[in-house]
């Protein structure tokens, strides 16, 4: 087995810039057979890996989930397995597929994991396995992807909820779903194909990256204070008994809306609505820890 190694410098706030000699290290440690190269900015991830999709029978991203997403945008296009080393700030791909923290621990994945089946959503912009998102989401990844932060970690995105929240606001949208179809005025909207998003936020608690649904979660309308009140209770999946919260459950969704809106993918943001999504079930391999050392 060969691994094709694709390290974002900058994620985690320059982190793994710091960690990539160690990663070699565990490497070569642990006998594998390996290639690592860095990226040089955005979008770099994705041509690096749909290169090394044809010529490594496994790309891993390291980096966070906006490393993860480049990866895996590259990687669909060549059947290649995808493996993750989780080093940024939301992590919630490695959260949902108990891909462990620790890199050493991270790295032993490799040689003594196995590989799993998960499905991935495609819509017409691009590929996501944790969250397609608009309004509030795409409004928070955004915060945290271009102003600098003092916070590390799923730390530095509560700093952003706490600060965008002040600028929320509502969007008309007209969503289609398999069986069914609404207009609604909606804060924020979460297609989720994982429990966690938003460094460890369960948005849709009874989501599963293997069930063949995504899950579609619409915050509508509400005040500030209700909106601020609410959220903190989703890092227990305890606000689902919300009025204003609303849960559907489908395989494909489209999605329009008056105004262009910036869509998040995962933990990037990119494109721009209206949404044309489909899950695609089973459509890609993923290392995860063994049933021994999970």
């Amino acid at each position: 087995m060969r691994f094709k190694i694709i390290a974002n410098p900058a994620a985690g706030r320059g982190k793994v810039a710091k960690l990539a000699p160690k990663i070699r290290r565990l490497f070569v440690a642990q006998d594998l057979d390996f290639e690592l190269v860095e990226t040089s900015g955005p979008g770099h991830a994705t041509e690096l890996a749909r290169q090394a999709g044809h010529d490594f029978e496994t790309v891993i991203g390291v980096g966070g989930d906006g490393t993860m997403n480049e990866v895996l945008n590259g990687v669909m296009e060549t059947g290649a397995a995808m493996g993750f080393i989780p080093c940024g700030t939301g992590n919630d791909f490695a959260r949902s597929l108990n891909i462990p923290f620790n890199l050493e621990k991270a790295v032993s994945v490799f040689k003594t994991g196995r590989m799993i089946s998960m499905d991935v959503g495609k819509d017409s912009d691009g590929y996501f396995s944790i969250i397609l998102g608009l309004g509030f989401p795409s409004d928070v990844m955004q915060h945290v992807n271009t102003r600098k932060n003092i916070f590390r970690g799923p730390l530095a995105i509560t700093a952003s909820i706490l600060q965008v929240v002040n600028k929320l606001q509502p969007y008309p949208m007209h969503i289609t779903l398999d069986d069914d179809e609404l207009s609604a005025t909606v804060m924020g909207l979460f297609v989720l194909n994982t429990r966690f998003t938003g460094g460890g936020l369960q948005i849709a608690p009874e989501a599963r990256y293997d069930d063949g649904l995504l899950d579609v979660v619409i915050m509508h309308e509400m005040n500030k204070l209700g909106f601020l009140t609410t959220l903190p209770k989703a890092y227990k999946g305890k606000h689902t008994t919300h009025p204003k919260v609303q849960f559907l459950r489908t395989r494909k969704l489209k999605v329009t809306t008056l105004e262009p809106l910036p869509k998040l993918f995962d933990g990037n943001v990119y494109g721009t609505s209206p949404i044309d999504a489909e899950l695609l079930p089973g459509a890609l391999r993923v290392w995860v820890p063994g049933a021994d050392n999970s």
